[in-house]
């Protein structure tokens, strides 16, 4: 059999098993990228509610600090107009709590949808070097055929 021959089968099947490896490496890729999408929405997530118990405690103080003031003016049990601006003042910040909410939804949702694409092209990256290298070795077969 020609030396030549011999040598070019045996690089097409080094690069079939090289094609496996990159494709096998690739996904291992998309994987990390993947748990580093996740890291990152915990992270999100964990500012999200410091933001919210943040928002809150603003507007305890402000409360504390509009109860004393309307305590050394008036008598708070007896005047409704204060009882009204403490209540509209809850509403906004459980309104701005909600919405702080209702982004980290937003942002978990679009995190788990970018983190499982990414495993799905990893997956499909894999499978296609997989195809490529199947290729590979029916080309170095087949050189072998045509040798014999």
């Amino acid at each position: 059999m020609d030396p030549f021959l011999v040598a070019a089968i045996g690089f097409k099947l080094f690069s079939a098993g090289a094609e496996v490896e990159a494709g096998v490496r690739k996904e291992d890729e998309r994987k990390l990228t993947s748990f580093r999408i996740g890291t990152d929405d915990a992270m999100n997530q964990t500012r999200a509610l410091q933001e919210s118990q943040s928002r809150w405690d603003d507007y305890n103080s402000a409360t504390s600090a509009n109860i004393a003031q309307f305590n050394v003016t008036r008598d708070i049990g007896a005047d409704q107009s204060v009882r009204a601006a403490l209540e509209a003042d809850k509403a906004i910040a459980a309104r701005d709590v909600s919405r702080i909410d209702q982004q980290k939804m937003f942002q978990t949702q679009k995190s788990n949808t970018m983190a499982m694409q990414e495993l799905v092209l990893g997956k499909n990256e894999r499978r296609a070097s997989l195809v490529r290298a199947v290729s590979k070795v029916g080309e170095a077969v087949g050189m072998y055929g045509m040798a014999t």
